[in-house]
């Protein structure tokens, strides 16, 4: 194991913070440090974004907020509102390379305005239909 530590560690600084690491990332508490990918995360991450921003929103309207994000926005569309409130330069560099567009901006915007209203009223229909761009 050593010898494979000093393959991999190019600096002092490296091999400290890999050698301290080591004994987390071998055991369960690794999944705890380093959460999954995944739209479970994604719900998190939304509402607590939303929590910070919107001061007057109550914690189940934004987890409502989140969990409508899955099911309305497309995965770049999602990416793209997360984006503009965590890394405002990622967010201009979707909209450079076209992974996002005006379309896509105004999806999200509409999607903002419907969402927030229905969340915070309590008046969400999940069974409302679902834009055909969010498909």
């Amino acid at each position: 194991m050593l010898i494979k530590r000093q393959r991999i560690c190019t600096g002092l600084a490296t091999c400290f913070l890999f050698a301290a690491l080591a004994p987390a990332l071998a055991s369960d508490e690794a999944a705890q440090m380093f959460p999954e990918e995944g739209q479970g995360n994604q719900v998190g991450l939304i509402a607590g974004i939303c929590a910070v921003q919107l001061k007057d929103m109550s914690p189940e309207g934004c987890q409502c907020l989140a969990e409508q994000s899955l099911v309305r926005l497309s995965d770049p569309q999602r990416d793209y509102m997360i984006a503009t409130v965590i890394s405002p330069p990622a967010a201009e560099r979707m909209l450079g390379d076209q992974r996002v567009g005006q379309a896509d901006q105004k999806v999200i915007f509409d999607f903002l305005n419907d969402s927030l209203t229905s969340c915070e009223t309590g008046t969400y229909n999940p069974d409302a239909q679902v834009p055909p761009s969010a498909q």
